[in-house]
């Protein structure tokens, strides 16, 4: 039970609670009614209506509340009573009822309509009799009770139906019952039927009687009195009680109909308000009516015009889609015609390269030898890719015919097979072909399935890591050849399965992708197989890694005429062809040294230089996943630098680890960690955020550079570049790195100066050369602020010089000699002002005397004596010392206070003038006062007054450093000033040092310098 939820839900309709409401208000009070649906958020006038519906959780709560108010489950079944009243069934339908004519009748109502008042379960009849009824019923299994409340609520409402004709309450008796574990709640009711012969019953027994009283009264014995006068008296008793009730059947009639014409009425005026309402409705619904007809006629016009607008869009749509075939014509023919014409400066590239390759034009060194086989190598894999684009025109035109031959399909897949067995063997793969059945006469194109097992044995290759196997197999199933090349890759995501043959897709497109591709193969594999009325499939091994298979069929073809020994002699063309189709990056393996990486390091990078040489060039750390281009990159800088290379992203994390080189050159695009992240991983990295980084790349959207610029990069070249271009770039990015390092290094030591020079301030405090302090700190402060000026200007110019570079406003060769000179000049006015520090710091260090307890009064009086007299201040100083005690001070930096306010007193007192000293105890703090009637401090200067260096005095005749210092030793002391000041009339300063020791774990800071 106790179900929650909404309250209003269609489960119980409000009838089954009306009775509950009733009895709850009758016996607790119409608050606990209202307190109860007000805080469900239910309305008594939503109960009235017998339409409405509420929840079986809220009838149960409405139950379980009476229970827990009135303390007893009884409650419940006194409950159910009040539900044949008319307040709770409203007087027409408790009319209705009555006049079924008996509670067997009323019983079987009751059943055949519990649809309409009841969702959660249903009743069935089990038995009837005369006055007897047994009934069944069945909940749903979500609303199945599990205590007595609505059973008892449930059977004194079936119970209490005898009573609409005043009979008394039918006995029910319980059968079964949900609450204690049975399937159903069954009962059993027994009622009093109406008693039509009471009362002639009566009559007949009163008549008797009185024949019997009469007979004793007069007994005749012999006579026929008795036997005429009893029967006769009992009739007339018969016929007097029939009478009788015959009368009060016309009274309850008469009473019954009373009721029925009230309830008529009643019904006549609700049916009168009912008639009203709907005639009200009527006119809104024949407003809306209109309403909706106009509404009708608007959208009309709307779906006109939108046809119109739908017919308008369709013929641009044709004009659009004629448009596009034209242009997808022109792209086709395009690719077909630019293909062609690149394959002539392709040819004439190839050629001479061959020939130089081959001697014809005297002996080659390695190095020349090593340039001119990568230019051929990738002139191959160019003209590849030329080939694929002339192949998927020529598909796309429908241009391709098949010359059909027949072969010897599995020698001609092992021969294809053992042309990839070297690059399979350099990268530690097992490649091998198997197949149980030999097919010796299969009719295909030799070129065009040639192109399918190369893509797909490429692709194997590819994927595949070192240590793996890759097996091409072949069979005969249903009249057609079917050929497997399967791999132990990382297999096909699932993501990708469903469009891995599409043009142009690759599988993984990120920055970090392992291997290259243009997504032409697979298509043009498919695009082949289908021609060849064959398919093509992709799958993933259960084992792991991936498998493509594709089949031929087997039923004979019309031959091109040309035989396998024609196929033999093949020109240098279809040679060169031939040798593109198999080009492929599938030699490249991670880790294995190229030719151009057995240089890598240091060692013999340099030819003949000396070690000493060698040293001293910087060190460049290059990061290319592409051999080739790693090759090209590191021969470009080892004419400058030491240069050391890593073929992916993490290889080159991992080499960054073990020595930290003065550049980083990185392409983007690259395996397992992409440029972007290498460069953000450098510059995230405390001890390798100096390093800069040069990002290469091929793509030159202004996201990518703004991209690599936010992840820390100092430099963005874009691929193809000029070597002399790499090589200033890395240059200039090295040596102001190597300046900034600089520069950074002499802030470190302008600092360290500067906190010496902060040191040397409590260190003079004992000393007693203050005016020439003064002096040396005027010409320290011209003699710094020149060329620190000097070098500030020439770093400004440097920034302006590289930005200038980095616009390409300026060529490198235009401003290096400008650079060089401004960074000598830098140089020199740093190297000066560490002179200059350094001999300040020999000048102003001494060392300083510890804190204990000490008499104040004695040295205010050795200060007092120390002071200088002039002829021209007639000054007449006064101490008024009313302090007894000492304090824990350090005596010597006190003296030293007490002597820079008193001279300042006395140089502020022209002619004649006092001086008053003062002494006194507050709290716990001592206070000494001095003040004097001299010209006093300007209002504006009063809050500089401690500040280092500033002085109200004439230049030459104070340094601004005494109320610095003073102010200073004062807050080491953990004690303060206070000053009070008027122009013309004096000035007042007071000390306030605290009288107690302090504690010995908190920080001096004088001692600390």
């Amino acid at each position: 039970m106790g179900q929650t939820g909404d309250h209003k839900k269609p489960e119980l309709s409000g009838l089954a609670v009306k009775a509950a409401l009733l009895y709850m208000e009758e016996r607790l009070g119409a608050e606990a009614v209202d307190s109860l649906l007000e805080s469900h958020g239910v309305s008594r006038d939503y109960i009235k209506e017998h339409n409405n519906w509420v929840s079986f959780a809220f009838a149960y709560e409405i139950l379980a509340t009476i229970r827990n108010r009135l303390g007893t489950e009884r409650a419940c079944w006194e409950a159910g009573t009040y539900g044949v009243r008319p307040e709770s069934l409203g007087r027409v339908v408790w009319i209705a009822m009555k006049a079924v004519g008996s509670p067997g009748m009323l019983f079987k109502k009751t059943v055949s309509h519990s649809n309409l008042y009841n969702r959660v379960g249903s009743f069935r009849i089990v038995q009837m009799k005369h006055n007897k009824v047994v009934l069944e019923y069945r909940a749903r299994e979500a609303f199945r009770e599990t205590d007595k409340l609505i059973c008892l609520y449930r059977s004194s409402q079936l119970a209490a139906i005898p009573t609409l004709w005043g009979l008394p309450m039918a006995r029910c008796r319980e059968i079964s019952c949900m609450a204690k574990g049975d399937e159903a709640c069954s009962y059993e009711f027994s009622w009093q039927e109406r008693s039509s012969y009471r009362y002639p019953a009566l009559g007949v027994l009163a008549g008797g009687g009185l024949a019997l009283l009469l007979h004793r009264i007069h007994p005749n014995p012999s006579g026929l009195a008795p036997l005429i006068i009893g029967p006769t008296l009992a009739a007339l008793g018969y016929f007097a009680g029939r009478v009788f009730g015959l009368r009060r059947t016309l009274e309850q009639n008469e009473l019954v109909n009373r009721e029925q014409e009230e309830a008529l009425v009643s019904s006549m005026n609700s049916i009168s308000d009912k008639y009203l309402e709907l005639q009200a409705s009527q006119r809104e619904l024949e407003r809306a009516h209109e309403e909706l007809q106009q509404h009708r006629d608007h959208l009309e016009d709307l779906v006109r015009e939108r046809t119109r607008e739908l017919s308008e869009s369709k013929a641009q749509l044709e004009e659009s889609y004629e448009r596009l075939q034209e242009l997808d014509r022109m792209k086709t023919s395009f690719f077909n015609n630019i293909s062609h014409e690149l394959r002539t400066p392709l040819a004439l590239t190839i050629g001479p390269v061959e020939a130089l390759l081959q001697g014809e034009k005297g002996r080659l060194d390695p190095g020349q030898r090593e340039y001119l086989q990568n230019i051929h190598t990738n002139s191959i894999r160019l003209l590849k890719l030329i080939n694929n684009l002339l192949d998927l025109a020529k598909l796309e035109e429908g241009k391709v015919d098949l010359r059909y031959g027949a072969y010897n399909l599995s020698q001609f897949i092992r021969e294809v097979v053992d042309s990839f067995r070297l690059a399979g063997e350099k990268r530690g793969i097992d490649l091998r072909a198997t197949g149980e059945a030999d097919l010796q006469r299969v009719f295909f194109d030799r070129d065009k399935i040639e192109k399918v097992l190369i893509n797909l044995i490429g692709n194997a290759l590819k994927f595949t890591p070192p240590g793996g196997s890759i097996v091409v197999r072949w069979e005969e199933t249903d009249g057609s050849a079917k050929v497997w090349v399967e791999d132990t890759g990382p297999g096909i995501p699932d993501d990708a399965m469903g469009r891995i043959f599409d043009r142009f897709v690759q599988v993984d497109d990120s920055m970090s992708r392992r291997h290259g591709g243009t997504g032409i193969g697979l298509s043009l594999a498919k695009e082949i197989v289908r021609l060849h009325e064959g398919g093509i499939e992709a799958a993933n091994r259960p084992e792991g890694g991936a498998a493509f298979s594709f089949t031929l069929p087997l039923g004979e073809k019309a031959a091109a005429g040309e035989d396998e020994a024609e196929q033999g002699q093949e020109g240098w063309t279809r040679s060169l062809f031939r040798q593109a189709d198999y080009v492929e990056d599938v030699e490249r393996q991670e880790g294995t040294p190229e030719p151009h990486d057995l240089r890598d390091g240091e060692a013999g990078s340099f030819g003949e230089e000396d070690e000493g040489v060698r040293a001293e060039r910087p060190f460049v750390l290059v990061v290319e996943d592409n051999p080739d281009m790693r090759g090209f990159i590191s021969d470009s800088l080892r004419k400058e630098f030491r240069v050391r290379t890593a073929f992916d992203g993490e290889d080159g994390w991992k080499k960054l680890q073990g020595r930290v080189p003065d550049l980083v050159v990185s392409d983007i695009m690259m395996p397992n960690r992409n440029g972007y992240e290498l460069c953000a991983a450098v510059k995230n990295d405390p001890n390798l955020c100096h390093v800069p980084v040069l990002l290469l790349s091929s793509k030159s959207e202004v996201e990518m550079k703004v991209e690599g610029f936010d992840k820390g990069a100092d430099d963005y070249l874009i691929k193809p570049f000029n070597p002399r271009e790499l090589i200033v770039r890395a240059r200039n990015l090295i040596r102001v790195r190597g300046l900034e390092r600089e520069i950074q290094q002499r802030n470190l030591e302008l600092e360290e100066a500067i906190q010496e020079l902060k040191d040397a301030q409590v260190q003079l405090i004992h000393s007693e050369k203050m005016a020439s302090l003064g002096v040396l700190s005027a010409g320290l402060v011209h003699e710094i602020n020149n060329p620190l000026n000097a070098a500030a200007s020439s770093i400004r110019t440097l920034a302006r010089s590289l930005e200038r570079l980095q616009k390409g406003e300026e060529s490198p060769e235009a401003i290096r000699e400008k650079m060089e000179r401004v960074s000598q000049r830098a140089l020199q006015g740093l190297k000066r002002c560490e002179d200059i520090i350094a001999g300040l710091k020999n000048f102003s260090r001494k060392d300083i005397e510890g804190k204990k307890e000490e008499d104040i009064h004695k040295g205010l009086d050795s200060t007092i004596a120390l002071l200088p007299r002039d002829p021209a201040r007639d000054v007449a100083i006064h101490c008024d010392y009313r302090f007894k005690g000492k304090v824990y001070c350090h005596m010597g930096q006190l003296n030293q206070v007490f002597m820079n306010l008193l001279t300042n007193a006395l140089q502020s007192i022209d002619g004649r003038g006092e001086i008053w000293v003062r002494t006194e105890e507050s709290g716990d703090e001592v206070v000494i006062t001095v003040e004097d009637t001299g010209g006093g401090i300007p209002s504006d200067a009063l809050p500089r007054i401690f500040e280092p260096f500033y002085t109200t005095k004439e230049i030459g005749e104070g340094t601004g450093l005494g109320l610095s210092i003073s102010h200073r030793i004062i807050q080491g002391h953990n004690g303060r000033f206070e000053v009070e000041s008027t122009s013309g009339r004096g000035s007042k300063f007071r000390i306030f040092l605290p009288i107690q020791k302090p504690d010995v774990s908190r920080a001096d800071p004088i001692g600390q310098g």
